[in-house]
């Protein structure tokens, strides 16, 4: 029984393809793509999904913190995503990314941008909160919010992005929870 050969070319393509995607399968979760929508989802999980929707995916969470808000706080560490959730719907009200280059909106803005470039995109933000070295630049209307942590070396660079419903910043995120705003 005869084998067909391949051609040189052909074989080329054929190596190249199969380490490309061997390559692919073998990059870290940061630099894969979590599109973040503002105002619905970050990746795969939109607001309004029920957590056990997102542990289904995910594998279970952390053990979740009650927040006085009367909602749950829950993270996948490993996958550096957060979410909150009204205890009585079991629906999540606000996601967020971070510490993962990969959570970026379509402009792509997010985790590792700096503030200028936040600006350039939104314009000024609507609520500035302070606390613990860190601001957060707050688009209410669009339903995005930007963690710029200063402390922890991070250089004054986004790291951690907030999806929320627009104008429910403030329902999701009590002034009471923050050390001061403006």
């Amino acid at each position: 029984m005869r084998v067909p050969r391949l051609s040189t070319q052909r074989a080329r393509t054929v190596a190249l393809l199969a380490i490309a995607g061997l390559v692919l399968a073998a990059l870290p979760a940061h630099a894969q793509s979590h599109p973040v929508v503002p105002g619905r989802s970050i990746g795969l999980f939109h607001l309004g999904d029920s957590v056990d929707t997102v542990s289904e995916m995910l594998g279970p969470p952390l053990p979740p913190a009650l927040l006085p808000q009367a909602m749950l706080s829950y993270h996948w560490p490993l996958r550096h995503l957060g979410a909150l959730v009204d205890v009585v719907t079991r629906k999540i009200v606000a996601l967020s990314g971070s510490d993962d280059a990969g959570y970026r909106t379509a402009a792509g803005l997010g985790v590792g941008s700096s503030p200028n470039a936040i600006r350039a995109a939104y314009g000024y933000a609507e609520t500035v909160d302070y606390g613990d070295g860190a601001i957060v630049l707050v688009y209410d209307r669009t339903g995005v919010a930007f963690l710029i942590d200063r402390s922890a070396g991070k250089g004054d660079r986004v790291s951690t992005v907030f999806v929320f419903a627009g104008g429910k910043y403030r329902d999701v995120f009590p002034v009471t929870a923050l050390a001061g705003h403006r």
